[in-house]
């Protein structure tokens, strides 16, 4: 009972950010894509939608209000980005693991279009929203896989790569077994990381940083002031 009214404190705690959010979302659409999120917002019947924004020239199809959210967290926000994550090489390898609708995954192939990046999504529902976001923004260097996967060797295996230089992770707390199950000579073939965490049970963010602090000389952890058990990593 008192998990269920401290979850609800942190939900009504976070509606002006909620609100927030969509004011600056908005401002940051195109004209046209303005008017229909408006009336995308007034008919909650319409299952797909499509947005456009100024910034990258990025269009999406998205379902729930939520997808608006990490929208303006990802492109907006740069939630993933760090000042230190330059992709100069042109045969640079990035790996997002939980891609959803493509927002990571597409702004990386945008923003550095000699990138090759290997999705993996395995709900059926969002797949289908990455594989169309995919041809929206027409980026043939995003390779999607409708699948899950639960080690760092399992990456490699499946995306056929000897190397990761970007390592992208939000997949609901399975980045804590991802990262345990990865052998030294596979993790040591990862340049960075930028993953969202979320503790539970054994699975701390203390333990996590720890163990990547072995192989990564920076380990960088932020977390939420009223979500404090979610959060974000990088390692580099």
């Amino acid at each position: 009972m008192k998990e269920s009214l401290s979850y609800a404190k942190v939900r009504l705690h976070r509606v002006p950010y909620y609100i927030g959010s969509l004011f600056l979302l908005f401002s940051s659409l195109t004209f046209k894509s303005r008017l229909n999120l408006i009336v995308n917002l007034i008919n909650p019947f319409r299952k797909t939608r499509l947005i456009s924004f100024k910034k990258y020239h990025l269009s999406f199809w998205y379902r729930t209000i939520l997808d608006l959210l990490v929208l303006k967290e990802v492109i907006l926000d740069g939630e993933y980005t760090l000042p230190e994550v330059v992709l100069t090489r042109r045969d640079t390898v990035v790996v997002d693991i939980g891609a959803g609708f493509g927002d990571y995954a597409i702004l990386m192939a945008r923003r550095f279009p000699w990138v090759k990046v290997y999705a993996f999504e395995p709900d059926p529902m969002y797949f289908s929203l990455l594989q169309k976001n995919i041809r929206q923004n027409l980026v043939g260097s995003v390779y999607p896989f409708k699948q899950a996967v639960s080690s760092i060797p399992e990456i490699f295996k499946k995306a056929k790569i000897s190397r990761i230089d970007v390592l992208k992770m939000d997949c609901e707390g399975c980045e804590f077994n991802i990262i345990k199950k990865g052998s030294s000579r596979m993790i040591k073939r990862v340049g960075k990381i930028v993953m969202e965490y979320h503790e539970r049970g054994e699975h701390t963010k203390e333990k996590l940083s720890a163990t990547l602090g072995r192989y990564f000389h920076h380990v960088i952890i932020t977390s939420q002031k009223d979500v404090p058990h979610i959060g974000h990593i990088f390692a580099y």
